[in-house]
C-alpha cells in the first residue's frame, strides 16, 4: 500500500481501503475561486452606480427626452394657437341651435377647440389662454339648462348669480372642480368654466352675452354634423402645451 505506483492517480486513504482522487479534484485544489469586483466592497458598488448614472443621463440627455430648467416652468414660450373661427363656423352647420364666436380682448389666445358633450347633447368647445397664465374655455349647448350646470363629472355647488351681457349668469363651484358659470340664452345654453380671476370670467360672460349668434347657424337643418378637429384637448397651458388642467 505504502509504494507509490508511477502512471496511477493518486489515492484517498478511507478506512478499508483507497480510492483513486479524480484527476480534476488535484487541479481545482490549487485553484482559488474570487468573487467579482462587483460585489466585493462598498466603494465598488458605489462606483459601478455612479458610472450608471452617467450612462444613463448622457444617453437620455442627447436623445432629448427631457430638459433641466432650475429657474422654474417656462411660461415665456408661445401658446399654440388654433383657428377658432374656422371651427366654430363648420360646427355651426351641422348644430340645429346658434353658437356665438366671442372676440376676446388682445391677450386671449384661442388655443384648444373641439366637440364635447353636455348630457346626451353635442357641445362645442373653444378656450382661451390669457396672458400665457389663466384659462377659460367656453361651451355652447342645446341641453336643458340642468344638464349645463353639470357639464362633467365633478360635484358642484350654486354659488349665486352674476348679471353681465343682459344675462344671468348662474354661477357653480365645487372643492375639486373649476368654477362655472351658466346662462340660458333662449335656444342655447352657455357655458363658462377655467381657472382665471372674477374679473376674467366677467369679461368673457360680458362679450360672449353680448355677441350676436352666428349667421351661418341658419344654415343647419340638423343636429350632430361632423366633429372638428381637435386643436388641443379640453385643456389650455402657456408655453405652448394644451391643458386646462390649472
Amino acid at each position: 500500500m505504502g509504494t507509490a505506483l508511477t502512471g496511477v492517480a493518486p489515492l484517498i486513504a478511507r478506512e478499508g481501503g483507497e480510492l483513486p482522487i479524480p484527476p480534476a479534484f488535484g487541479i481545482m485544489t490549487g485553484v482559488r475561486i474570487e468573487k467579482p469586483r462587483l460585489f466585493q466592497s462598498t466603494k465598488d458598488i458605489l462606483l459601478t452606480l455612479g458610472v450608471l448614472l452617467l450612462v444613463t443621463f448622457f444617453t437620455v440627455g442627447f436623445t432629448g427626452l427631457c430638459s433641466f430648467n432650475p429657474g422654474g416652468p417656462d411660461k415665456s414660450g408661445p401658446v399654440r394657437e388654433v383657428d377658432a373661427h374656422s371651427f366654430l363656423t363648420l360646427e355651426a352647420r351641422g348644430m340645429s341651435f346658434p353658437l356665438r364666436e366671442p372676440k376676446m380682448p388682445e391677450g386671449w389666445v384661442p388655443n384648444s377647440a373641439r366637440r364635447s358633450q353636455v348630457g346626451a347633447e353635442p357641445a362645442p368647445l373653444v378656450g382661451w389662454v390669457i396672458d400665457g397664465e389663466r384659462y377659460i374655455s367656453l361651451r355652447q349647448t342645446s341641453a336643458d339648462f340642468k344638464a349645463a350646470t353639470q357639464p362633467d363629472q365633478h360635484f358642484r355647488e350654486a354659488a349665486g348669480t352674476e348679471e353681465a351681457g343682459g344675462l344671468t349668469w348662474h354661477v357653480y363651484k365645487g372643492e375639486d372642480a373649476r368654477p362655472i358659470w351658466v346662462a340660458d340664452a333662449g335656444e342655447t345654453r352657455l357655458i363658462l368654466e377655467g381657472m382665471a380671476s372674477h374679473e376674467d370670467m366677467a369679461t368673457a360672460a360680458e362679450i360672449t352675452a353680448k355677441t350676436e349668434p352666428m349667421e351661418v347657424a341658419a344654415e343647419s337643418q340638423t343636429t350632430g354634423g361632423a366633429p372638428a378637429s381637435d386643436g388641443a384637448s379640453d385643456s389650455g397651458v402657456a408655453g405652448g402645451a394644451s391643458s386646462d388642467a390649472r
